[in-house]
């Protein structure tokens, strides 16, 4: 029954034109009746917990609630007519009465007001609309921002620019928010606050703001004290004056900018009078580049900071100045001199140009002593890898001639039984190998070898190249060895080490201007718990400057004195190539005028020893079968024919590997193995065996060849080449090589 009348009673009230709203003595609403959301716009839990204030305009609520408290305060009831605000911001006009709602006890609960929209009976509307759209036109649509806050800083009122400038929404800051959240400097919105208290206003008051998404924006701000709803506010008006603000900076530092840009570029710049060609201004640049201060730089001409030798002078640069001004480029090389003297080579871009609405030269000036040493550097490499080339096609032709002497004296000496003769053809064999070691560095030297890496004594490579070094240097150098009789040796590339020592013995040798010495020592020795070959070469030359010394590995790097044949600058840096490559590591230690000692260590090997056997000795290796041998070297063909047929084989030839591929297209199942040249016209080595494997995929070939094991030897082995065979080879490592690729 008790709900049946609530909800009858709720249904009364709903119907009500009138709006009925309960608040607080402190005009808080508490409930919100009858026709209060059509006529105020609000519902009631956008409403309730509001102050009643917020249904009267700005200008007049403070006033208008003041003056009901009063009167309820005199009479308990007070009716009255006034200008309401609905939520939307229109005014329209209400009769209200405030009477206050008392308990059975006699105490004062809550008040009530009863609403009536009176706005028809109003024939004032012509005002109300004009107050309306001078509401909208002067706050609501102003290009600037305009708030309304306490002096707290709770905001009261925005406007849409406001909204637009800290990309709020009103209903989310209006008596919520504390206007400081949005002032980026703490201490400068105070200092603005204190002011306005002061004087009681401020005008185009600069400050820093943030709008929500912290993005940072200046305004110029003025405010002024003023009464509102019966209270002091601040009343704002401010404008967005960041673009300003940016320019404003940007012109402030524009020159600081732009000097800072100048001093900065990498290139010398001189700025030149168009009249009298005089500099009128340098970058830091030029000053670090010619040694002069920026001073004394504008006092000087062209001329001074110039070679001023013929083509490289003040008459010259002057002509260059005036082609510039008549539009024709110009980008030339230049001999500059620097304050000390130094005579450097520079490239020079001169632009006639504006500079601040004046008519300029404006010259740019590059260093490029660095890159002409570079490009000599680079033609002198390349002439040393056409003299490479030059050694590796020699070494290569020379090989093929050692092949028939070494094939025929191997073939000579297994039918020789006179001990007499046998002894001299061994001494023919052992000439041809040590000739076949030449090869082998000059293939090295022409970069046509791949390492080797074998068990190698230090010593033995030293006495090697003692042995050459001693015959180029004159008898006021002496060398000295102290070399370990025990030497452990190293895992490595002979050819390589051979090089490391030469190359340190000929530095050693040319660091000593007249007399002095040589030391070569060697040791075993333990660094960091492992164990090391130690290689050390020391002199007493001139030495190496302490500033210098981190540079003496680098490529191209050369103290060669004038008078001495220049070297490539390359020596050390093979060096510290080698080392490096096969785990080791170099020390220096220097004196100047007193000489320099290079520590070479180089891990202990692991490799054993090869025994070298004697040539007569060995058992040959007869066998039966048909082999197919692509040579195009006629002599190199014809000795292994006959090696070959002397070891029982019956043997095919062809003289390239188009003619290789034809014989073994017909006879490949009669065929045991194939011997292919790397080096041929018509088709090279790895062309013919693709080819043939393409034929037959069960191939059984051997890659022979003059040159080490290349990467491209190693492409042919890993495609199926079952063997290897280092040319010149003698009969008894043909005759091994063959057995082994028929076995496999």
């Amino acid at each position: 029954m008790k709900e049946t009348i609530n909800f009858v009673y709720d249904l009364i009230l709903n119907q009500m034109s009138q709006s009925i709203i309960i608040t607080d003595f402190l005009g808080n609403i508490i409930d919100w009746l009858g026709s209060s959301e059509k006529m105020f716009g609000y519902k009631s839990n956008e409403i309730i917990g509001n102050n009643i204030s917020v249904l009267y305009p700005p200008e007049t609520r403070f006033e208008e609630i003041e003056r009901v408290l009063k009167s309820i305060e005199k009479t308990g009831v007070f009716e009255y007519e006034t200008i309401a605000l609905r939520k939307d911001k229109t005014v329209f006009f209400i009769k209200s009465r405030i009477s206050i709602v008392y308990d059975s006890e006699g105490k004062p609960l809550f008040l009530t007001g009863i609403n009536t929209d009176i706005t028809d009976k109003i024939k004032n509307e012509k005002k109300i609309n004009e107050i309306n759209e001078q509401f909208k036109k002067a706050v609501e649509k102003a290009p600037f921002g305009f708030t309304i806050r306490e002096f707290d800083g709770t905001i009261l009122y925005i406007n849409k620019k406001t909204e637009e400038l800290f990309k709020i929404k009103r209903e989310n800051v209006v008596n919520k928010e504390r206007t400081l959240a949005y002032y980026v400097d703490k201490e400068e919105f105070i200092k603005y606050s204190t002011i306005v208290k002061t004087e009681g206003f401020i005008n185009n008051y600069e400050l820093k703001m943030k709008d929500v998404n912290e993005k940072q924006f200046w305004v110029s701000i003025s405010s002024n004290i003023i009464e509102f709803d019966g209270k002091h506010v601040y009343a704002s008006a401010f404008y967005d004056i960041t673009e300003k603000k940016q320019n404003e900076e940007l012109l402030k530092n524009n020159k600081e900018y732009l000097q800072t840009i100048f001093d900065s570029l990498n290139e010398a710049i001189f700025i030149h009078d168009i009249v009298n060609s005089d500099i009128i201004d340098v970058n830091k640049t030029a000053c670090d580049m010619y040694g002069y201060t920026k001073e004394e730089l504008l006092q000087l001409n062209i001329g001074d900071i110039s070679s001023g030798t013929e083509n490289f002078n003040q008459e010259h640069a002057i002509d260059k100045l005036n082609n510039a001004k008549e539009g024709k480029p110009q980008v030339f090389e230049w001999i500059a001199k620097r304050k000390n003297g130094e005579l450097f080579q520079v490239e020079v871009n001169i632009t006639f140009a504006k500079i601040f609405n004046e008519e300029r030269f404006f010259v740019a000036v590059r260093d490029i002593s660095e890159r002409k040493l570079f490009e000599t550097k680079i033609i002198e490499s390349q002439k040393m890898d056409s003299i490479g080339n030059l050694a590796a096609g020699i070494a290569h032709d020379f090989n093929n001639m050692l092949g028939g002497i070494l094939g025929y004296s191997t073939l000579l000496i297994n039918e020789e039984q006179n001990s007499i003769k046998r002894k001299y053809i061994e001494g023919i064999i052992n000439s041809s190998k040590r000739a076949t070691e030449l090869t082998q560095k000059l293939l090295t030297f022409g970069k046509r070898g791949m390492n080797i890496i074998k068990a190698v004594n230090i010593n033995d490579i030293i006495n090697d190249v003692c042995g050459i070094v001693e015959r180029t240097i004159t008898q006021n150098i002496t060398i000295e060895k102290s070399l370990c009789t025990n030497l452990n040796t190293i895992d490595g590339d002979i050819a390589q080490i051979n090089q490391v020592v030469m190359n340190l013995l000929v530095n050693s040798k040319d660091a000593i201007d007249y007399h002095g010495k040589i030391t070569i020592q060697t040791q075993n020795v333990i660094y960091n718990n492992k164990e090391f070959v130690l290689l050390k070469i020391s002199d007493t030359g001139h030495g190496i400057e302490e500033s210098i010394k981190n540079k003496i590995f680098e490529p191209f790097f050369t103290t060669k004195k004038e008078g001495k044949i220049k070297g490539m600058g390359l020596g050390l840096s093979v060096v510290y190539g080698v080392v490096n490559a096969h785990n080791g590591f170099i020390n220096v230690e220097s004196e100047i005028n007193k000489g320099t000692s290079f520590y070479v260590y180089f891990p202990k090997g692991i490799k054993e020893k090869e025994e070298s056997n004697s040539l007569s000795n060995n058992v040959l290796q007869k066998g039966k079968g048909i082999i197919l041998l692509i040579e195009d070297e006629e002599i190199i063909r014809e000795m292994t024919k006959t090696i070959l047929t002397k070891l029982g084989y019956f043997v095919l030839t062809a003289q390239n590997g188009f003619d290789g591929c034809n014989i073994y297209k017909e006879k490949y199942n009669e065929i045991n193995v194939v011997i292919i040249d790397m080096q041929m016209p018509v088709m090279n080595g790895k062309e013919t065996f693709i080819k043939m494997k393409e034929i037959n995929n069960n191939i059984k070939a051997i890659l022979s060849t003059g040159y080490n094991k290349t990467s491209e030897v190693e492409d042919i082995i890993k495609a199926g080449v079952k063997k290897f065979l280092q040319k010149p080879y003698t009969i008894n490592e043909i005759s091994q090589v063959i057995q082994e690729t028929l076995m496999n």
